[in-house]
């Protein structure tokens, strides 16, 4: 899912069951997200990601990614 408010997007996975390698494989998305949308260059990116039922391992791993400075 991406979603886009003035020069802000949020690019989001969305899972029945979150796991780790899905927050690492979206990070990976992240990366290389402008060679495929290059429309998006300038804005700020931000990763989020949901699940129905969250591996408690996911959940932990994914709140280590964040920026808490920001």
């Amino acid at each position: 899912m991406l979603l886009v408010n003035g020069d802000a997007l949020v690019v989001v996975e969305v899972k029945s069951a979150l796991k780790v390698k899905d927050i690492r494989k979206l990070l990976r998305d992240l990366e290389v997200f402008l060679d495929f949308f290059p429309e998006y260059r300038g804005y700020r990116r931000f990763g989020a990601v949901a699940g129905l039922a969250i591996d408690e391992s996911a959940g932990c791993y994914a709140y280590r990614q964040v920026d808490h400075g920001a």
